[in-house]
């Protein structure tokens, strides 16, 4: 029996700015937002995959990419994630 057969997937991205990265997810990448609560705002990423932009106080975020996907009429994967 395999427990995760049917598990759908979350995606977390965290952010000290959650306002200021809806409207990337949202208007820029086409994402349809789902909900939104004090914590986090969630997109639907197909499939039945969700992303859920995490607010947490103070965040820096680190050199890792916080999410990748390869996109059918792309050759190469597109970075999601922001450079410094």
């Amino acid at each position: 029996m395999a427990v995760l057969t049917d598990a759908k997937p979350i995606g977390f991205v965290l952010s000290c700015d959650v306002e200021r990265l809806k409207p990337f997810y949202g208007a820029v990448l086409g994402l349809p937002l789902l909900g939104e609560d004090p914590f986090a705002a969630t997109f639907d990423l197909g499939g039945g995959a969700t992303l859920r932009l995490t607010a947490v106080q103070g965040h820096e975020p680190g050199p890792q990419e916080g999410i990748r996907r390869t996109w059918r009429r792309c050759r190469a994967p597109l970075s999601l994630a922001g450079r410094r």
